[in-house]
């Protein structure tokens, strides 16, 4: 009788270091897995670390694309202006010629 409570007891103990060393490889499977993740997490926030870095930078590129513009459009008012000027001053001058002539 005595050979059975040993013999049981050492099939218990072999039962539970199998199951401890079960355990042991999915406690070590999911700390893996978690370590990927982690991993990947930190990869995925550096990615959208400088997505947001190049959307400030695009930002201000399209601020300064539309103070270009607005420069462009305001040169292209004067340019008109000056145009006008030019015509009306051209016209004062012809007027002023046939004025000179005729007196």
């Amino acid at each position: 009788m005595t050979a059975e409570p040993a013999a049981a007891s050492k099939t218990d103990a072999d039962r539970l270091a199998r199951d401890l060393t079960d355990a042991g490889q999915a406690s070590a499977e999911r700390e893996r897995v978690i370590a990927e993740k982690d991993a990947e997490i930190r990869r995925l926030q550096e990615t959208v670390a400088h997505k947001d870095a190049r959307i400030q930078e695009l930002l201000h590129l399209e601020e300064d694309v539309k103070a270009l513009q607005m420069y462009k459009d305001r040169i292209a008012e004067l340019e008109a202006a000056y145009a006008q000027e030019k015509e009306r001053l051209a016209k004062l001058f012809l007027l002023y010629e046939q004025a000179t002539k005729g007196a």
